[in-house]
């Protein structure tokens, strides 16, 4: 069976990241937060 080197959908972490990569975004640009405190934030919802 092959696969290959990069599966993104084989890799827990990468939906995690994925989703924590969104909240940042939405979080800096709704409410004018740093990426510092956006991470913060972001964590805690996690």
């Amino acid at each position: 069976m092959y696969l290959p080197t990069y599966s993104p959908d084989l890799n827990p972490i990468e939906k995690a990241w994925s989703i924590l990569k969104r909240k940042v975004r939405h979080i800096v640009s709704q409410q004018q937060k740093t990426i510092l405190e956006a991470l913060d934030i972001g964590f805690n919802q996690m």
